[in-house]
């Protein structure tokens, strides 16, 4: 065989163990400072880093191919690599990364907080630069592309301290609309989860013939709030108004009621 065919040969098999070596390097690193640095920095800092330090050794691997086995060398690590990438979605995860940068320094949100993201209500889990992972009240983990995150309405539930919660009350029949109002804010001010220094809200919606619609409004943390909680705060104010012997609901129709 042709020596210059082996030599060639040679150095690409030198090429891609190197490339192979390297990758394992990158990625142990990342992993390694996955684990240290959040004891130093916020967790959105931590994946940025982790994911530079990995292009770094990935650069510096590209580097030692290059001297070892020259050019061509370089050329097919490179030419795997970018076939790979496309294999596996490059074009999105690029897209992913670019917005993990944007999310990363206009702070959208942080790991924590409570949000909105795609319809999707959730503390934020972890934030990397390709991902969001948010962890919902019912239990599941909810993994969102940052470039999903970063086009759509996001809605931080955390900045602003509370959560408002709104009960629909009806009122059916003539009652004491103020007796009434005063019940439903006497109720609403014993909730157990309503948050340290904000008073209930009481409001007579719309109110018609036979029926008032009234709505209590109560602030909570975000830790307290769950989607139930609006169904305990109803579950106490309507508890409350029958103990007093005011009728809570909508007044069966005549039909309905086989009358």
């Amino acid at each position: 065989m042709d020596e210059a065919y082996v030599t060639f040969l040679t150095d690409i098999l030198y090429a891609v163990a190197i490339g192979a070596l390297g990758y394992l390097a990158a990625y142990l690193a990342g992993r390694l400072l996955r684990r240290v640095l959040p004891r130093f920095l916020r967790d959105s800092w931590v994946g940025f880093l982790a994911n530079l330090a990995s292009l770094g050794i990935i650069l510096l691997t590209i580097k030692i191919v290059v001297d070892q086995t020259g050019w061509a060398g370089a050329f097919v690590v490179v030419v795997t690599a970018i076939t790979g990438a496309f294999a596996i979605g490059s074009e999105r995860l690029a897209a992913d990364l670019v917005a993990g940068l944007k999310l990363l320094f206009l702070n959208y949100y942080e790991v924590g907080q409570l949000v909105t993201i795609s319809g999707k209500v959730g503390f934020v889990e972890k934030i990397s630069l390709s991902q969001t992972i948010l962890r919902t009240r019912q239990r599941d983990v909810v993994t969102i592309p940052n470039s999903t995150a970063i086009n759509q309405i996001v809605v931080n539930h955390s900045q602003i301290p509370g959560h408002i919660v709104i009960a629909d009350v009806p009122i059916a029949g003539k009652h004491d609309r103020e007796k009434v109002m005063d019940l439903m804010s006497s109720a609403a001010a014993d909730f157990p989860l309503l948050m340290e220094g904000n008073e209930p809200v009481i409001l007579l919606a719309k109110f018609g013939p036979q029926t008032s619609f009234y709505k209590v409004g109560v602030m909570v943390d975000e830790d307290d709030w769950k989607p139930v909680t609006e169904y305990r705060l109803l579950y106490q104010i309507t508890s409350q108004l029958e103990a007093e012997g005011i009728e809570v609901g909508i007044p069966a129709l005549p039909h309905l009621a086989g009358e």
